[in-house]
């Protein structure tokens, strides 16, 4: 998640923005990056169509690797909005900042 959180906390410290909104804005930031990999490796390793079969899987079996899988996790819905409130994190941050 690291490699992924980074820039967000440059970018934001150029911006001079609070740093509680840099540590809070670059996680919620990686880890929509984060979940967006993870979702395309699964893509590659089981392919497409079976990939919903392996979510239905990991939520069926929750002490296994689905632990703290949720369905959510896995659409673009949801990864694009966690990118986007940390985007808006920022704006409003070097807004508030001015």
């Amino acid at each position: 998640m690291f490699f992924f959180a980074w820039p967000y906390f440059k970018f934001a410290q150029l911006l001079d923005v609070d740093a509680s909104v840099d540590l809070i804005g670059s996680l919620l930031f990686g880890f929509g990056f984060t979940l967006t990999i993870l979702h395309g490796h699964v893509s590659v390793a089981v392919g497409s169509l079976h990939r919903r079969i392996y979510y239905d899987w990991l939520e069926e079996n929750p002490f296994s690797f689905g632990f703290l899988f949720h369905k959510a996790l896995t659409t673009t819905r949801f990864r694009l909005s966690v990118i986007s409130i940390a985007l808006l994190m920022v704006i409003v941050g070097s807004l508030i900042e001015l």
